[in-house]
């Protein structure tokens, strides 16, 4: 009787173990497949700030992306506090076409804190219409290390009307 309860549990627990070492087996198939499919990003670190909590959009140097602009606000083009606009060549481009033309930021424009202590100030600020931009910053002439991984951030900046 003891014989054939162990003969049992061990013919229970092989099917069990196979089944488990297939499948983690298949994942490390699926992972290392994904892995080789997927296309690289060019923003290696997300972390580096605490998100955009705020409507903002992270923009990858040399690419573009669609940004919508709020009624009742202005968008502001940030980057890290060693660059300036000399070493960026950015655009903004209404739905219809329309080049906007890129402003300079207010002069008491707040620095913003990121998580790993580097800081984000306004290189530009771009006034809209509501509704979708297309904007895109590229590197002038490599004054950016490391642009390949860079970004810009483009956040709406709330209007106060009435205030001085």
């Amino acid at each position: 009787m003891i014989r054939n309860a162990s003969l049992l549990l061990l013919a229970t627990a092989i099917p069990a173990l196979a089944l488990t070492g297939c499948s983690k087996d298949d994942n490390k198939d699926t992972a290392a497949a994904t892995t080789s499919t997927t296309a690289p990003t060019t923003v290696t670190n997300d972390g580096d700030d605490p998100g955009e909590p705020n409507g903002g959009t992270r923009i990858p140097l040399g690419q573009t992306k669609v940004v919508i602009a709020p009624a009742d606000a202005v968008l502001d083009i940030k980057g890290l506090r060693d660059w300036t606009a000399a070493d960026l060549t950015c655009t903004a481009v209404t739905e219809s076409g329309t080049a906007l033309e890129l402003l300079p930021p207010p002069a008491d424009a707040q620095p913003e804190e990121a998580a790993h202590g580097g800081t984000w100030m306004p290189l530009w600020t771009v006034g809209a219409a509501p509704g979708p931009v297309t904007i895109g910053c590229k590197a002038v002439d490599n004054r950016i290390p490391n642009a390949d991984t860079s970004f810009v951030r483009v956040v709406p900046r709330g209007l106060m009307l009435g205030q001085p």
